[in-house]
Formats: C-alpha cells, sequence, structure tokens
C-alpha cells in the first residue's frame, strides 16, 4: 500500500561566511533554504512534499503528493538537489528535544493534526466496497486521496507543527524516509504503528 510522500532533507548544514554582503539580495540570513528548516546539523522541508515535473517540492497551502515509491521519492529529492532524509533525523525532526511522542508535546490533541479521517477506510469508501479491493491497482488509486476530509493542504493545520517549525510529520500523509519505510502515520491510520512520531 502507497500513501506516501517524500520528507525531505538537505545535505549537512555548514556554516560558513555569507556571501559579498555589500549586496542585499545575496547576503544569507542563515544555513538552509528558504523553504528548509535547520534541525540541529540539517535542513529538512518545511511542508510535505508535492512533485512537479519530477521535482520534489514543499510550499505551505500546496497539497503533498501520494502514491509514489520510495525509489520514486529519492529521485523526486535528488532533482530537487535534495535527499529522503534517514529515520534516526526525521524523528529527530519530528520529535525534537528533548523528545516528545507527537511533533507539538507528550499529550495527544485530536485537533492539532490531520490524524481522524471520519469515514470507514478509504479505500472501502471509494469503491463503496472492499471486495477486489485489496490490491495494488485499486489501493494507489490517486482518487482515494481526492475524498473529503482525506488529505489537506501543507500547514493548514497550525498546531501540528514541530518546536523546530516542520509541518504534518503527524497525520497527512505518510513520508519516505531513506531506509524504505515511511514514518508519521496518514489521515486514517496515525496509531497503528505507535502514536505520533514513533
Amino acid at each position: 500500500m502507497v500513501w506516501l510522500i517524500s520528507c525531505i532533507s538537505g545535505e549537512e548544514v555548514v556554516v560558513g561566511p555569507g556571501l559579498d554582503q555589500t549586496d542585499d539580495s545575496s547576503v544569507i540570513e542563515g544555513p538552509c533554504a528558504d523553504d528548509m528548516v535547520e534541525v540541529e546539523d540539517f535542513c529538512i522541508d518545511r511542508y510535505e512534499a508535492f512533485v512537479t515535473d519530477g521535482v520534489a517540492e514543499n510550499g505551505e497551502g500546496e497539497t503533498p503528493t501520494g502514491y509514489h515509491s520510495g525509489e520514486q521519492a529519492e529521485l523526486y529529492c535528488e532533482a530537487a538537489d535534495k535527499r529522503l532524509c534517514t529515520s534516526e533525523e526525521w524523528l529527530h525532526a519530528c520529535q525534537g528535544e528533548p523528545p516528545t511522542t507527537w511533533p507539538y508535546g507528550d499529550t495527544y490533541d485530536p485537533t492539532a493534526c490531520n490524524d481522524s479521517y471520519p469515514g470507514g477506510h478509504p479505500v472501502v469508501d471509494y469503491f463503496g466496497t472492499s471486495d477486489g479491493t485489496w490490491n495494488t491497482e485499486h489501493m494507489n488509486d490517486p482518487g482515494i486521496n481526492e475524498q473529503p476530509d482525506t488529505v489537506d493542504p501543507s500547514g493548514e493545520n497550525l498546531s501540528c507543527v514541530s518546536i523546530d517549525g516542520v509541518y504534518d510529520l503527524h497525520g497527512n500523509l505518510h513520508e519516505w524516509v531513506a531506509e524504505s519505510v515511511f514514518r508519521g502515520g496518514f489521515y486514517a491510520d496515525a496509531e497503528l504503528n505507535g502514536p505520533g512520531c514513533t
């Protein structure tokens, strides 16, 4: 079942001298690009990724893209001169320091993230039956995520943010990490494999 998007990270952060300080357009405000957040020694996308022309991008209000394999996610990140997070990096970005269970803290808030799909199962709701739908073809139909109350635009859930300012690491869509697994749960299942960031 492929319900996922790519959480992407830049190379290790190396803080060095800025560019020509006499030209305001070349002043470096920090080590990460504007659409990324610095978390310890790496940069991570602020929002869940969407894919445009084979390139992973992220932006507030954009609908993240699902139904990509881990291999595709890695290629989309590379096309953006980035890479997938390692599992350790992703967990650190989600849990913060000291580590918390959810990106926003240790107490579950049912209104913070997109993790409470009101239907039955989105595949069954989309096809109207569970008979013959539990296969790759049916479960990867993009129409499933186009139903009401499924995927939210990135950053829409203002409380679903980590201490470092990364949105939607819990719920909304699963996110691939470099070890070819996905993390964070999705809008209809954010507890089966462990609560919150776990």
